[in-house]
């Protein structure tokens, strides 16, 4: 009786775990004076098949940043300044190889509108901007430190404009839940990736509570990422030549993961990886004739972030 009784009791108590609610929302444990250094990689492997030619390109990114945590301002919001330690990137593409650091940007590589980069990425590498964070969270302000990209020709310095960081901080802040879960429980968010040249990716993605785990004698939470569904665009002030006439994309393969920190209150690792396959329409026209591009895309991509606090 006493070990039926016993065995009751654990079930009941592993059941009360199941649902047990856990509070992930953004809540740091910062103060004046810390710092989150950010270590980013990206890896992009697209075969791009357009009337029929292969264009085959490949990307990576390899980064690193530090944020500064400031004096909360007189309403009480956060201010993060923010600079890289190190900017990295190799691409592959029809036009020939490019590959920048940040340590020796002189060093840089690569020819014709590849080389153009070089302007962007230096900029980029040495630039500090503040970003306050109200309650919510919501970016308040962001700002750069002088005008680090007034120099850049008008399609380059669109590619640093701060709406884009600005929508990185929301994107992430998107992904925590709005109310407290329970392992199982999900929630979807829409996020869009920036591809340059005016395109973007708009993805549908998963977001699902998956339970604890001790790390280094700390308890993390962890939660699960998956891209259900994308869509392809060409923005209107797109600098590119096509016309997108329609896309069927899908995401062939997905997974991912999400740590969040109890102690930081904070989000602090994500790894992620999808591969997406479909075609791709097209036209451009040519003496005011409009021409016919089909194509097919199978693209692969992988992201990790780490963040570390040093107090």
């Amino acid at each position: 009786m006493k070990s039926a009784f016993l065995a009751s009791a654990l079930c009941l108590a592993a059941s009360t775990a199941a649902y047990a609610q856990v509070d992930l929302s953004y809540q740091p444990n910062l103060e004046p004076g810390d710092v989150i250094r950010s270590v980013t990689e990206l890896k992009m492997e697209q075969n791009l098949v357009l009337g029929g030619m292969n264009v085959d390109t490949s990307v990576e990114n390899f980064s690193a940043t530090l944020e500064t945590v400031g004096e909360p301002t007189a309403e009480g919001n956060t201010p993060f300044l923010t600079e890289f330690e190190y900017y990295i990137v190799n691409l592959t593409t029809p036009a020939g190889d490019y590959s920048f650091d940040s340590g020796s940007p002189e060093s840089a590589t690569g020819a014709g509108e590849l080389e153009r980069l070089t302007d962007l990425f230096t900029a980029l590498s040495k630039a500090k901007w503040t970003t306050v964070i109200a309650d919510g969270p919501e970016v308040e302000s962001i700002e750069f430190e002088g005008e680090p990209f007034a120099d850049l020709e008008e399609d380059l310095a669109r590619e640093a404009k701060p709406e884009k960081f600005r929508q990185d901080y929301e994107q992430l802040f998107a992904r925590y839940p709005d109310e407290p879960v329970s392992v199982g429980d999900s929630w979807t968010r829409t996020e869009t990736s920036e591809l340059g040249g005016g395109q973007t990716f708009k993805i549908e993605k998963k977001f699902t509570y998956v339970g604890t785990e001790e790390v280094d004698g700390a308890t993390v939470d962890k939660i699960s990422v998956e891209a259900l569904s994308v869509v392809y665009n060409i923005g209107p002030e797109s600098p590119l030549p096509l016309k997108l006439e329609k896309s069927d994309l899908e995401v062939s393969d997905s997974e991912g993961m999400m740590i969040y920190d109890r102690e930081q209150g904070r989000i602090t690792d994500i790894e992620e990886s999808m591969r997406i396959k479909g075609e791709l329409n097209f036209s451009f026209e040519v003496n005011g004739q409009k021409t016919p591009l089909p194509g097919t895309i199978d693209l692969k991509i992988e992201g990790k972030q780490s963040g570390e606090l040093k107090k």
